[in-house]
């Protein structure tokens, strides 16, 4: 037997079948040196002809089945300009809401796909157009236009059927959880999971996930501090008397969190944190190759790269599937033994805290495999966004280092004071009632979901005809909603809309809930959006508490060499699975008390 496929091993689905992606590679490995060498040739040369003819043949015909479906309905393609041209146009037939949307990347950024809706009028103000088409490519033969309306935003997100999610980006996400969980499922699976799951996220089960926050947050604290005072830590780092924290830091402290609170702390963190970084390394190329081929083809597509990526998804899936059989067989067996108690039934976890496994196996989702899909979409959703969320905190709070004392005036205020050996040792406890007090941190915490939303835009696609502003949007058109846009139109938040004032989150009058979206809207919003709320605000509020937070040297040297004092004036950014900060890190300086802020 291949060793893939020896017991506690790693085995691919691919449709009906199943084998091991080591097991493949090394069959075609031997399959490739048992080739002679003229006919490696030859095949090389068939390989070099055929599959670039292939793709060509492909996007001619998605291309050609495009402009079918436009001349069909009677409807023009919307243009596409160079940026120069865009310049001397920025209308089209008088039409001054449709144009076209130039350099997808510049400079590694994905800035001007954000934003390409904004103009100027005649006096020169910044308004924002409502319809944009984008790129000069189409996926799987649609239209791809990006919106910009409320009111649209409004229909798209509240009815499901008119407006269901992307096909081909559906399947993506599909594939990369291996199966139809709550973010993928439609209809009456969607429905009945969405009521089974939303207790899971109530008032009483944050309390009992904010202990878990809490005692992570403390963790890292320690593991910062230990590192800036040289204990175990980098010599680098102690001798600045601050640390060094990454972005990849960070991914590990909510990984951490996620992991506690849904599985009880029972994965081993680090190996856990090195196979999503490897399968994050790995989803570009099988995306790449996806959307090449054809993304329902790609679990076939015989390319190291993508057999990788099935191979760890997999494994990860593996482990929570035996995580969900171990406490199923746990649950049942007490059952039998009259041993029904809640607490009994934790007690193998987190140390009596309820996990969102054991909820979920009481919650009536529909069997193991779900309950599965829906635990390993929660380890995915559960720590990536959040981590992206304290990135761009932490980013404006060194940018703006005013607003650190302000945050830091109401956390003194709410912290708890002991005296060892004759000086003061604070802590800032996190429970129920403290967070409640926290109106500071979680302004700041809303404001950088305002100016730099994870998910800037949402897809979806047109199940029908539709018309907005005038133009014929046909059945299938790709819709992206733009949120970057929406949170910083000047009509609704001011002419300081591109600045960071979390103060803005604690003045009276309301604005629409169309207005702010980082966790989208409408019946398939983000569930744990609380959560990722709760968990930012926890953390934020541990680190500028114990540390003075400012973007490292590093980093602020390269801002300069872009030409901007102030990083926030030319920050890159990339998109990966989230919108972050190009190559962000944070020197951390440990407080010293009393603070004069304290006294």
């Amino acid at each position: 037997m291949p060793s893939g496929m020896s017991k506690g091993g790693s085995v691919l689905s691919l449709s009906t079948f199943a084998f091991s992606s080591e097991w493949l590679l090394d069959a075609l490995q031997d399959a490739v040196k048992a080739i002679p060498t003229n006919l490696a040739i030859q095949a090389a040369l068939v390989f070099s002809v055929s599959v670039p003819t292939a793709i060509a043949c492909r996007w001619v015909w998605l291309w050609a089945r495009f402009k079918l479906r436009l001349r069909a309905l009677g409807a023009l393609p919307l243009p596409f300009f160079s940026a120069d041209e865009l310049k001397k146009r920025p209308s089209l037939k008088g039409h001054p809401l449709v144009v076209s949307m130039v350099d997808q990347e510049s400079g590694g950024s994905v800035r001007p796909l954000l934003d390409c809706l904004e103009t100027r009028d005649e006096k020169g103000k910044k308004r924002l157009r409502k319809l944009v088409s984008v790129g000069s490519s189409y996926l799987n033969g649609k239209a791809s236009v990006m919106v910009y309306d409320r009111e649209f935003f409004k229909e798209v997100t509240g009815d499901v059927d008119r407006f269901p999610k992307e096909k081909a980006l559906h399947d993506i996400v599909r594939i990369f959880l291996g199966g139809d969980g709550l973010v993928t499922s439609v209809g009456s699976k969607w429905a009945k999971n969405r009521k089974a799951l939303t207790p899971l996220f109530h008032f009483n089960a944050l309390k009992e996930t904010a202990k878990i926050m809490e005692k992570e947050g403390d963790k890292f604290v320690q593991m910062v501090l230990d590192k800036a005072r040289g204990v175990g830590g980098d010599e680098k780092d102690s001798a600045s008397g601050c640390c060094l924290v990454s972005p990849s830091d960070l991914k590990f402290l909510t990984l951490s969190v996620i992991v506690e609170a849904s599985f009880g702390g029972a994965f081993d963190l680090e190996w856990m944190r090195r196979a999503w970084d490897e399968l994050q390394e790995l989803q570009q190329p099988m995306l790449t190759y996806g959307l090449l081929f054809g993304i329902e083809l790609s679990p076939f597509l015989p390319f190291p790269s993508v057999l990788r990526f099935y191979q760890r998804r997999n494994q990860i899936i593996s482990k929570v599937k035996d995580f969900v059989r171990e406490r199923k067989e746990a649950r049942n067996a007490r059952k039998k033994d009259n041993e029904t108690a809640k607490s009994d039934l934790q007690s193998e976890g987190s140390e009596g805290a309820c996990n969102l496994v054991d909820q979920l196996l009481d919650s009536g989702v529909a069997d193991d495999h779900d309950v599965t899909i829906e635990a390993f979409t929660f380890l995915f959703a559960g720590h990536d966004t959040t981590s992206t969320t304290l990135q761009w905190t932490l980013f404006e709070l060194s940018c703006n280092p005013k607003v650190q004392e302000w945050m830091l005036e109401e956390l003194v205020s709410l912290a708890t004071w002991t005296t060892e050996g004759g000086r003061r040792v604070p802590s800032l406890p996190t429970g129920p009632e403290v967070l409640a007090g926290m109106e500071r941190t979680k302004a700041v915490v809303r404001e950088a979901l305002r100016l730099w939303p994870p998910a800037p835009w949402l897809d979806r696609e047109c199940s029908r005809d539709e018309c907005l502003d005038q133009v014929k949007l046909p059945s299938g058109t790709h819709v992206l909603l733009n949120f970057w846009a929406a949170h910083r139109d000047p009509e609704v938040w001011g002419d300081d809309a591109e600045e960071f004032r979390p103060e803005r989150h604690m003045e009276s009058g309301s604005k629409s809930q169309y207005s702010l979206l980082p966790f989208s809207a409408g019946p398939r919003n983000c569930i744990g959006q609380k959560f990722a709320i709760q968990e930012a605000v926890v953390m934020v509020a541990k680190m500028l508490f114990h540390f003075q937070v400012d973007l490292s040297d590093e980093y602020r040297e390269a801002s300069l060499k872009r030409g901007a004092e102030n990083p926030r004036d030319n920050v890159e950014l990339v998109f990966t699975v989230t919108l972050e900060p190009r190559d962000a890190k944070f020197s951390f300086r440990p407080r010293v008390w009393p603070d004069p802020v304290s006294e």
